[in-house]
């Protein structure tokens, strides 16, 4: 079976269970083509939630004339 690449990015994102899962783990660790493309996928995953970790809330932004940090 041929691995999407929304199937990766659920794996990745740790949506896929049961035989999906099982699925996409085999098709991943059978292939160094798409082993390196999860990797990659996760290395961005992980930059963008440090990236936005505190995103300014943009009403707070209209109502103070400035951003502010959400938390």
């Amino acid at each position: 079976m041929a691995v999407s690449e929304s199937d990766l990015h659920a794996y990745v994102d740790g949506e896929l269970t049961g035989a999906q899962l099982n699925t996409v783990v085999n098709e991943v660790l059978s292939s160094k083509d798409l082993f390196d493309h999860v990797c990659a996928l996760q290395a961005l995953k992980q930059l963008y939630s440090q990236a936005y970790k505190t995103v300014p809330v943009a009403h707070e932004a209209k109502l103070t004339g400035r951003w502010t940090d959400a938390s």
